[in-house]
């Protein structure tokens, strides 16, 4: 089931409740989350088809990143925490990725993120802003919360 159609008729059921802190995470709030950054995608130039990758620790934004490729017709692949910056590079470059998100934590593992990913045309940084990224936090809060004009459904590469 889309997730536009859950949180019209679900908007305060719970989502997502993460272990270990509790916080709750509803419909509404995520498909709000997703479609913000479904226009940020389609602003940075990505079109039904692109690729996105990302990688993240054990956070809730990681369903609302998926369902904003797959509501916009891209293809993602979310990258394993546990690798090392050459491995990163090679998976991120062999799904032509062209956009890549990550976290301030994720990036403190890896010396040179920007580096990394020197090929996606669009960065994004959770919880801070490093060097070649943008702050996810900054361009989804000015985002339209609205859907995308005429969705097109995407999928994953795993």
């Amino acid at each position: 089931m889309h997730l536009g159609k859950i949180a019209a008729e679900q908007p305060g059921k719970a989502a997502i409740i993460m272990a270990g802190s509790g916080q709750a995470i509803s419909f509404a709030e995520l498909d709000v989350a997703a479609n913000k950054l479904a226009h940020v995608l389609f602003d940075a130039g990505l079109r039904p088809g692109d690729h996105i990758a990302f990688m993240l620790e054990n956070r809730w934004e990681f369903l609302a990143i998926a369902w904003a490729a797959q509501r916009s017709g891209l293809y993602y692949t979310p990258v394993s925490s546990r690798l090392q910056a050459d491995e990163i590079r090679y998976i991120v470059g062999d799904c032509g990725a062209k956009s890549f998100i990550t976290s301030k934590a994720m990036a403190d593992g890896c010396a040179s993120m920007a580096a990394v990913t020197s090929h996606v045309q669009s960065r994004l940084m959770l919880d801070a802003v490093a060097d070649g990224f943008l702050s996810y936090e900054q361009v989804t809060d000015a985002a339209p919360a609205t859907p995308l004009p005429g969705e097109v459904e995407g999928s994953d590469i795993v």
